[in-house]
């Protein structure tokens, strides 16, 4: 999450040769590396400026530098991934198979997200697959941004893309019990709630509380412009579940780096 003492200034991946380094908190250089405590102050003093003023080589020489590159996933073996390793800091780990937006488990240990990503906690209660990003080089999925800020366990700082979706419709992957995921339309987010008794192309009223009209796999939309709220069954737009009982799955929305469609009304 994001941490106001901060603001942007632990946020910037500066690539050096064969290792990335990450500016520090405080500092007036965008690529100020505090130096290691001393009993001297005049000579930490000295040497922060004097690696402030050095050549990109001389912050690798200075020890702050990780062994691989999480964000173009250079400088690990073939089958590896750059990522947060049992150590709580970047290393090279096992490659993953999830996706984006995919649940995964522990987000302080190696996880099975595919290259590129790491487990994250996101606005809902599940972990997952995350880009991880960098704010000079734009990545992140269209309503995303590079925003959410980490921590490794040796202080380092780090960026995830930025979702407030909370699941995925055509997945159905709420990980709260009894909860399914639906599409709401008044915040343009998916989100999970208690599914209702209500048939699709019904009328159906949006609701703030867990519960919502519509039956589980279906959502409560606005059918043509200016028209009455529905429920509407949500669809795979590549085939497979879940499906139209009948007609064509039609192109909808974005959840995510999901896309899904709905069927025609009853």
């Amino acid at each position: 999450m994001r941490r106001s003492w901060c603001s942007f200034c632990g946020a910037v991946f500066a690539w050096i040769a064969t290792g990335i380094v990450l500016a520090g908190c405080g500092g007036s250089s965008a690529n100020r590396v505090d130096a290691a405590p001393t009993d001297d102050a005049s000579d930490a003093a000295k040497r922060d400026a004097a690696i402030d003023a050095a050549k990109p080589d001389a912050l690798i020489d200075a020890g702050v530098s990780f062994v691989c590159d999480p964000i173009h996933q250079t400088g690990c073996r073939a089958g590896e991934k750059c990522d947060i390793a049992g150590t709580g800091t970047f290393g090279c780990v096992p490659d993953g198979t999830l996706g984006d937006f995919r649940l995964c488990g522990d987000k302080d240990k190696p996880n099975d997200c595919a290259a590129g990503f790491t487990c994250s906690q996101t606005f809902s209660p599940a972990n997952r697959c995350t880009r991880i990003c960098s704010e000079l080089e734009p990545s992140c999925q269209r309503n995303e941004k590079c925003m959410t800020e980490h921590m490794t366990q040796d202080g380092k700082q780090y960026l995830t893309c930025t979702t407030h979706e909370a699941c995925n419709p055509i997945l159905d992957d709420c990980v709260q019990p009894n909860m399914h995921c639906t599409y709401l339309a008044v915040a343009n987010l998916s989100v999970c709630k208690i599914a209702g008794t209500v048939a699709d192309g019904a009328t159906c009223q949006l609701r703030s509380s867990d519960a919502q009209d519509c039956m589980a796999g279906s959502a409560c939309l606005q059918v043509g412009a200016g028209g009455t709220f529905k429920c509407v069954r949500m669809c795979n737009l590549t085939g497979g579940s879940p499906a139209c009982l009948s007609g064509t799955c039609m192109p909808f929305g974005m959840v995510g780096p999901q896309a899904f469609g709905t069927c025609s009304v009853p």
